[in-house]
């Protein structure tokens, strides 16, 4: 049934992980704004893309950051936003003229604040930089889940030719983590810290994990 408690309890999940998730991306924005000085986020860069050549190697380093380099220039500044939030609101070397706040453009605090949407804007790009990573190891996402869902549905004929019935607690104790895992991932694509090249096989093996509970301990269908 579509209207019942179980389903409801469902959707009342999802709702409140989107909406909680939206606010805290808000709220990640805002400490970005306001609190991360731009040497620390350039630092921060630098370490990443060191781990990235110390682990994978100068070639896939390379071309993981060059995909994400491309893929923020597609998105921010071929299409006119990143440019046009600096013409609005930030004049200095490499910004074109535009229609907004320009003829205060000499006061400090909007030297401040062009120093804030560069802190903004390289974390849009470290972003997309992180997402680039998290394609990379594509192939090992797709190995672990496969077997997770493999051993996960054996276990569940297992358990039922031996009458032990599936756990809904344990089922949906296994799915609000991996929505939870993959929630932390996405705010964690923007976060002021360095983050390590080998987290990303990690989360594979936890999703995996998740995943082969879920699966064992999905009820049987009438």
């Amino acid at each position: 049934m579509w209207d019942s408690p179980s389903t409801k309890e469902g959707r009342g999940v999802w709702l409140w992980a989107v909406a909680s998730t939206l606010l805290l991306f808000v709220l990640e924005l805002v400490l970005f704004a306001s609190f991360i000085p731009s040497d620390w986020a350039h630092g921060v860069e630098q370490t990443e893309r060191r781990e990235l050549v110390e682990i994978l190697g100068a070639d896939a380093a390379q071309a993981i950051v060059a995909r994400g380099a491309r893929w923020y220039e597609t998105l921010f500044v071929e299409t006119g936003i990143a440019p046009w939030t600096y013409r609005l609101v930030a004049t200095g070397p490499g910004v074109e003229s535009g229609y907004g706040l320009e003829p205060i453009g000499a006061s400090p605090a909007w030297a401040w604040l062009r120093g804030r949407l560069d802190v903004i804007w390289g974390a849009f790009a470290q972003a997309l930089r992180r997402f680039a990573l998290l394609l990379a190891w594509w192939p090992f996402m797709a190995i672990v889940l496969t077997a997770a869902i493999g051993d996960g549905w054996l276990r569940r004929r297992i358990r039922q030719y031996g009458f032990v019935y599936a756990s809904p607690l344990a089922h949906h104790t296994a799915l609000r983590i991996l929505l939870a895992l993959w929630l932390i991932v996405g705010l964690l694509l923007f976060a002021p810290i360095a983050m390590p090249v080998l987290a990303v096989p990690i989360l594979g093996v936890a999703s995996a994990l998740c995943v082969a509970f879920v699966v064992t301990h999905t009820q049987k269908q009438l």
